[in-house]
């Protein structure tokens, strides 16, 4: 465990992660994200292809924690968790459901306000 903090001290945090799944992704990840910042023209298509890669991996990443059994912790807790905990969790999940549905709607709302604005606007230069 001393040997990890060291590696990640020295070489960065790449390398106290246990699991080099966790690293590809980060990896992928920082790779969209430069070939999105520092990426010439036509760069889009480049960085949404990597971002689709990097989305095609997340399932085997997950399903790589039961055919690789170490010290992950098991992918099936839900089914099992006390009442109280399920609970918590399905408030939580409700939450952030509903706090998607207000940012969603007052997103189509701005949407909306927009498309009205550039119609006023071309009203008024065909004027």
């Amino acid at each position: 465990m001393f040997l990890r903090f060291l590696a990640a001290g020295l070489s960065g945090v790449l390398f106290a992660f246990p699991f080099p799944n966790v690293a590809i992704g980060w990896l992928i990840f920082v790779a969209y994200m430069l070939v999105r910042k520092y990426g010439g023209p036509g760069s889009e298509k480049l960085a949404a292809a990597t971002a689709l890669f990097g989305a095609a991996t997340a399932p085997f990443v997950y399903k790589s924690v039961d055919i690789w059994r170490t010290i992950h912790p098991s992918t099936n807790v839900v089914p099992t968790l006390p009442r109280d905990m399920a609970l918590t969790l399905m408030f939580c999940m409700l939450a952030f459901f509903l706090l998607f549905l207000v940012l969603l709607t007052l997103r189509v709302g701005l949407a909306e306000r927009q498309m009205a604005l550039d119609e006023l606007y071309l009203a008024e230069e065909d004027r």
